[in-house]
């Protein structure tokens, strides 16, 4: 099985256990568009893209949390 696909398999080996955990954690937290996306070309190499959803800061909040981690 290509590494692509067993990341992706619902099938239990040994094998790509860690990229496969890590694929499904991503999955479980932020939902099935979320993960791990891989393209490798025979001979030229591989890429793994992080799928993550983009979160907003509300900077008003944020420099509230700066002041009081400097006031401590």
């Amino acid at each position: 099985m290509r590494f692509r696909e067993s990341i992706m398999s619902d099938e239990i080996s040994g094998k790509h256990i860690g990229m496969r955990n890590v694929h499904r954690r991503i999955q479980l937290h932020f939902g099935e568009a979320y993960g791990l996306k891989i393209d490798s070309e025979w001979q030229k190499g591989t890429t793994v893209t992080i799928l993550l959803p983009v979160e907003e800061v509300d900077q008003a909040k944020e420099v509230t949390e700066d002041e009081n981690r400097n006031c401590r």
